[in-house]
């Protein structure tokens, strides 16, 4: 038991968590790189279930095969190394500096290097992130279809992704005869189809319930969802960052002629994870655009929000009534399209 809380911190295998003594149900469970290095993923989606309230959720993080493709290519050439190299061990300083000099010697050509997707991982997780990412013993990766079909199998259904604008394939299309068809498809063939489009996703983050849960996906458009930027800096150094262009990496946002840098910085620093749609909208209207009506700021958080989804910067989420919950970083520093390449 943590002092002063009521929180117990438990040790335990995940496909027996139902035995640990006290253990109840939970209205909200979180599973963040955990499954996909099961054996058996959906016996671990089938255990987390057994202590799951009946209206609960599980937030959960799950590799995506199409971003991982150089991962693999690299993790089948590390077995083929230690293969050659009897007695070393998978995970031992030796194969940690051969795998170093291995990732170090990849020519432009190769997937690993031309996608640039794992750069940050090389970079910066050494030792451990290298073993993590090419040495780990056991890792599945999913499309959006096979992780969907693996969910079903388990009982649920995806109710939402955790970025949804990953997910949505119209801003990179731009044949009418395209996004037709593609209209017609159902909402998760739309996203499977946008994860073969972008060529790029390395993980999936997917909001599950029970199949039973009749509770619907959020809608952005809903004046009752929370909006909030996903750039690593929180709201404060966002709104500064569209002004000045000061970015961690990448490029300076990118705001469509009918978007002016003060209105987006302006809404910026209200998606800060406590404000509805509606209470931007309000507030837009109020400060922003003074008495050009509720339609004018309505246009303008629309337009805002389109451009914060298209380089995958937004994310948005219900807000329990009555809570107000401030769920954003702030670093003090900003990367608009962090979420581009994962």
């Amino acid at each position: 038991m943590i002092p002063g809380t009521k929180i117990r911190l438990v040790q335990a295998d995940i496909l027996n968590i139902a035995t640990v003594s006290d253990i109840g149900t939970f209205d909200y469970i979180e599973a963040v790189g955990v499954l996909h290095h099961l054996p058996s993923p959906v016996e671990g989606i089938r255990a987390l279930s057994s202590v799951l309230a009946p209206e609960g959720g599980i937030g959960m993080m799950l590799y995506g095969k199409h971003g991982r493709q150089g991962v693999y290519q690299a993790q089948a050439m590390a077995k083929m190394l230690r293969s050659a190299t009897p007695g070393m061990s998978s995970q031992g300083p030796a194969m940690v500096a051969l795998t170093k000099s291995l990732i170090e010697e990849l020519p432009a050509s190769n997937h690993l290097v031309a996608s640039k997707l794992h750069d940050g991982d090389l970079r910066m997780g050494g030792h451990a992130g290298l073993v993590d990412l090419i040495l780990h013993p056991q890792d599945q990766a999913y499309t959006v279809g096979e992780l969907n079909a693996l969910v079903q199998s388990a009982g649920f259904r995806i109710n939402s992704f955790a970025l949804p604008s990953k997910y949505d394939p119209y801003p990179m299309l731009r044949s009418r005869d395209v996004i037709d068809t593609v209209s017609r498809m159902g909402w998760i063939d739309e996203a499977a189809f946008a994860e073969h489009l972008a060529g790029n996703i390395t993980m999936h983050t997917v909001f599950i319930v029970k199949s039973s849960n009749p509770i619907s996906r959020p809608n952005i458009g809903d004046a009752t969802v929370v909006p909030y930027l996903r750039t690593f800096c929180g709201p404060r150094v966002a709104s500064k960052a569209i002004q000045t262009g000061e970015l961690l990496s990448g490029s300076p946002l990118d705001l469509p002629p009918s978007l002016a840098k003060e209105e987006a910085s302006h809404i910026a620093a209200l998606m800060d994870g406590t404000r509805t749609r509606d209470e931007i909208e309000l507030s837009v209207e109020r400060d922003l655009t003074r008495g050009r009506g509720k339609g004018e700021a309505q246009r303008l958080v629309t337009i805002a929000f389109e451009t914060f989804a298209e380089c995958s910067a937004m994310g948005y989420i219900r807000r329990p009534k009555g809570i107000k919950p401030p769920i954003t970083d702030d670093q003090p520093f900003c990367k608009f399209d962090t979420f581009h390449n994962h």
